[in-house]
Parts: structure tokens; C-alpha cells; sequence
């Protein structure tokens, strides 16, 4: 089921910005909870955030305090699903959105580009990203997980260049397994890009790093946003 709700924001896009759609998927945890203060204070500092849609993927509607804290973006629709599990619930989100589930509900026709990622997954700098996006050549942006999978916590895709019925048919229990298999008509084209600077945190743990990624994924960051400071200069230092 899906609940609309949204919010106004001041950004303006010009005709050659990519229209750009965020895909955060979340359950709602204790810890996510703590990150939508980054959020809070990343939005009017990035230019990409405030000319995107967030569709908030979730276990439960948001209060309009917990809202509140996406309210630069340009609008907000949420998404509801039942969680079944840490590697099911990415999988789900996925085929749910990507899948034929969500070329049926047009969940991303409007859209040049979607970044899928978790509350805990911070973008620190638009530069590159947007850079990257209005390439017409480009249609997804990666970080690798190991030599042969792809990250789940953070990627970009052109939603047109997306084969529903891979996303579909794959049947791996493991999200990074699925999501490889899912854009495997993608990376065969060579139409991608890396996240530049970007590793993952080992390669037992797939989380996007690097002192110089635009991206991070790194669990004690919450604690700069919680007490209102700059979390992108922790950040580049992580």
C-alpha cells in the first residue's frame, strides 16, 4: 500500500538540470531515526537534494515532525511495505520499485535519474554526481561491493535503462547478488561509472567509504548531525 504527502520546497530547476527522484529505503530504526538530523541540515547545502523528489520507502507513515526534516526537498511521497528480513527487505525495495510492480504504478516515469539509498547513507558532495547525471551517455552509477557484486546502499540509475523483467526474475537471496543481476544489462553496456573515490568499507561489509566519494556510509556519523555540526567536514574525514 502507499500514503502521499508533500511538501513544498523553494528550489527551482533550470531546463537542463536532470529531474532527479531519492529512493530511501528505511525501517524506521533507532538509528536511521538519528540521521534524518544530517538530512535536516545536508538539504539546503546541496543543490541535488533541493531540486529532487524524495520517495520515502517504509515500514510506517511519519509523524510530521519526522517529515519535517525533508521538508527542502520538493516533495515527499511515501511508500509503504511490510519488512521481511535484511536481505529481503533490500531485495523488496527494489522489486518493488524497479520491477513491474513500479512500471505499472509509474513510481519513476518522471524521472531522469533515481539514487537509492538508506537514511545512513549521506551524500557529501552534488559536484560530481550532477556532473555525472547530465552525461547522456552515462546510465547508472555504481560502487563495487567485491570484484564481482554491486553495492546496495548507494547507487544511481536511469529508471528507462532498467529492465524490469531482470529485476524480477532474479531470484539471489542476497540483495548485492540481486541488485548485480538487476542491472546486468547496464553494466554489460558499459554505460556506467564507478563513485569516484569511493570503496567499500571492507569487503566483508559492503558500505560505500573513501576520503574523497561524494558518498558515505558510515554508522557514526549520526553523532556530528545530532549536535549540529558540519558533518562534511567529519565526513572527508572518516
Amino acid at each position: 500500500s502507499s500514503a502521499e504527502s508533500s511538501a513544498e520546497s523553494s528550489a527551482e530547476s533550470s531546463a537542463g538540470d536532470p529531474r532527479i527522484a531519492i529512493f530511501m529505503t528505511t525501517v524506521m530504526s533507532e538509528k536511521h531515526l538519528r540521521f534524518f538530523d544530517c538530512w535536516e541540515f545536508g538539504i539546503p547545502r546541496l543543490r541535488l537534494l533541493q531540486m529532487a523528489d524524495l520517495v520515502l520507502y517504509t515500514t510506517r507513515n511519519l509523524t510530521l515532525e519526522e517529515l519535517s526534516h525533508f521538508r527542502q526537498m520538493r516533495s515527499i511521497t511515501v511508500k509503504l511495505f511490510v519488512n521481511s528480513g535484511f536481505q529481503s527487505g533490500a531485495i523488496q525495495a527494489l522489486k518493488d520499485g524497479f520491477g513491474h510492480k513500479g512500471v505499472e504504478e509509474k513510481w519513476f516515469d518522471e524521472y531522469d535519474w533515481v539514487i537509492r539509498l538508506n537514511p545512513d547513507v549521506l551524500i557529501l558532495d552534488d559536484t560530481w554526481l550532477l556532473e555525472t547525471m547530465r552525461n547522456s551517455s552515462i546510465d547508472g552509477i555504481f560502487q563495487d561491493c567485491t570484484v564481482c557484486l554491486l553495492h546496495t546502499d548507494f547507487f544511481a540509475v536511469r529508471p528507462r535503462a532498467v529492465n524490469s523483467t531482470l529485476v524480477d526474475k532474479s531470484k539471489n537471496g542476497n540483495a548485492e547478488l540481486h541488485a548485480t543481476k538487476s542491472f546486468e544489462n547496464i553494466v554489460r553496456s558499459r554505460r556506467f561509472v564507478w563513485v569516484k573515490g569511493g570503496f567499500p568499507e571492507h569487503y566483508a561489509i559492503c558500505r560505500i567509504q573513501g576520503g574523497r566519494s561524494p558518498v558515505l556510509h558510515h554508522h557514526q556519523l549520526d553523532q556530528f548531525c545530532a549536535k549540529g555540526a558540519n558533518y562534511f567536514q567529519h565526513g572527508f574525514n572518516l
